[in-house]
């Protein structure tokens, strides 16, 4: 199975994200500015990209073409830099920008303070931020909304609040939904699901749409804590009309499968179903677990049968079903048949997966009883010895006949 994303940080994703077209169908289009499109555009599709060594490039020809460098283009350099974290690189280039008597705009500082914001640097941050007041210059909506983001990366959760204070004071504004999800990131990062919710709420109840970097850290951080608060913001991001990451999805059902709530798995199945994600590998291999911890094996083998319909299904996600399906077969209270056992022990075998794992063998062990198992080791030649934890083993049904059982 896929590994899952481990915790809610992964959505405080870039904000400024933005969709810009092919490469490869922007320059092969590029013409002369007199015909064709415009050089700018091209510089912004690579800067937008996060490729600075192409924009660097770009502006080199851009003498070839007797086109004049002004601001606008020097800046796309800037964001560029920012788009990969290179802050010193772009602090460089802006003190270049200086140096031939550009006179840098409030854009050019937005882009410096976004390098900061994905490089988690407050003090850096602070020091631009300071610099172009400096320079006379007036900072914007922008401007405030990145030193919000800067602070929420970096942790420091009262200081991001504060400087929204500051924004709504500057600027005369109410809240708006990028610097309050930049808070819930920030706040579901630390796994902190109450203040995360909190600022969620306050969007909600202003009139305002979340989107998804609103939802996806709540969903998120609850599902850490309580799975049925993350279903239901689940739930009402649908109703908002925002679909749910995958992450969101697969650690709500992880959520539910670790609690072994076979009732809110199958409500996640029906939900996977209306979003016509079903069936999903990941989702599988999970659903798999529960089932096989209550002996249900048929339940297991339907699962695998859904298995087969999923072309995105990789060779952990087979492993993780068969393993489930193994273990199943050692915890059901009804006798499995022995033929079927073997076959699941065969494919795992076939996967280098059954003879490196003691445990699995041990589930072998338990559902072929002494004398299968045994042709059974003869059959693979394994030679791992298998191991049944005791927890486990006093869950389930003694396998074997009494002689095989030493008293107590």
């Amino acid at each position: 199975m896929k590994q899952l994303v481990p915790a809610p940080q992964r959505a405080l994703r870039s904000l400024e994200t933005r969709n810009v077209p092919k490469l490869s169908d922007v320059e092969g289009r590029f013409r002369p500015p007199s015909r064709g499109l415009r050089f700018w555009t091209v510089l912004r599709a690579c800067a937008g990209h996060g490729d600075p060594y192409r924009v660097q490039a770009w502006l080199a020809r851009a003498k070839a073409y007797d086109l004049q460098v002004d601001l606008r283009v020097a800046n796309s350099l800037l964001h560029a830099y920012a788009k990969v974290a290179d802050l010193k690189a772009a602090e460089k280039a802006l003190l270049g920008l200086i140096r031939q008597k550009h006179h840098p705009s409030t854009e050019s500082f937005n882009a410096i303070l976004a390098a900061c914001a994905r490089d988690e640097n407050i003090s850096a941050a602070l020091k631009w931020f300071q610099r172009l007041l400096d320079t006379g210059l007036k900072p914007d909506k922008v401007t405030y909304r990145t030193m919000v983001s800067v602070c929420a990366r970096a942790g420091n959760l009262p200081l991001a609040e504060e400087w929204l204070g500051r924004m709504l004071d500057a600027t005369d504004d109410r809240l708006d939904v990028v610097s309050c999800s930049s808070l819930i990131g920030g706040y579901a990062s630390r796994g902190d699901a109450q203040n995360a919710q909190r600022w969620l709420e306050r969007l909600l109840l202003i009139g305002l749409r979340p989107g998804p970097y609103a939802f996806n850290p709540v969903i998120c951080a609850w599902s850490y804590v309580e799975a049925s608060k993350a279903e239901a913001w689940l739930w009402k991001a649908m109703e908002t009309g925002v679909r749910p990451s995958d992450v969101a999805l697969q650690r709500t059902l992880a959520a539910y499968v670790k609690q072994q709530d076979l009732e809110g798995c199958d409500r996640m199945k029906e939900l996977l179903k209306k979003l016509h994600q079903w069936p999903a590998a990941w989702a599988l291999a999970l659903l798999a677990k529960p089932h096989a911890a209550a002996g249900d094996f048929e339940m297991v083998e339907e699962l695998l049968e859904d298995l087969k319909l999923c072309p995105e299904a990789e060779e952990s996600d087979l492993q993780a079903c068969l393993r489930a399906l193994l273990a199943a077969y050692a915890r059901s209270p009804r006798n499995p048949k022995d033929e079927k056992v073997a076959h699941c022990c065969e494919r795992l075998f076939a996967l280098k997966s059954l003879d490196r794992d003691a445990t699995a063998l041990g589930d072998a062990r338990r559902a072929l009883g002494r004398d299968g198992y045994q042709r059974l080791v003869e059959s693979l030649g394994l030679d791992v010895q298998p191991q049944i934890p005791r927890k486990l083993h006093a869950r389930s049904r003694v396998v074997g006949t009494w002689q095989e059982i030493s008293p107590s």
